[in-house]
């Protein structure tokens, strides 16, 4: 009888831990701010205080990610909106995409 083994990774650094940490909350900093604003009251200052510090958060996310790469020279593939087509198993490059058009857009609204 045959039995499906699998390995795992052994090794899961604090790279790893930031980056989801500041990617999620950065991420949810924005949401807040953004729903606050359409649904509850306009309050600009909220807004703009919100958006910046969530589009902080993300950018410490998007740098903690990028160094964690291996090969730093991917850094160039991973940002192009094209490599989710290419590549659409990566996840690094969804994750990455996401941050990207999250900060963009947390720019603009603000």
């Amino acid at each position: 009888m045959d039995t499906m083994t699998y390995t795992t990774q052994n090794i899961w650094t604090w790279w790893i831990a930031m980056y989801l940490f500041f990617g999620g909350l950065g991420a949810a900093t924005l949401s807040v701010s953004f729903l606050t604003d359409m649904y509850c009251r306009p309050h600009r200052k909220l807004v703009l205080w919100g958006a910046l510090s969530g589009v902080a958060m993300l950018a410490i996310s998007s740098a903690v990610l990028f160094g964690h790469l291996l090969h730093h020279v991917a850094v160039i593939y991973v940002l192009n909106p094209l490599v989710l087509f290419y590549q659409p198993h990566a996840w690094i490059a969804w994750g990455t995409q996401f941050i990207l058009w999250m900060m963009v857009w947390g720019m603009l609204y603000a």
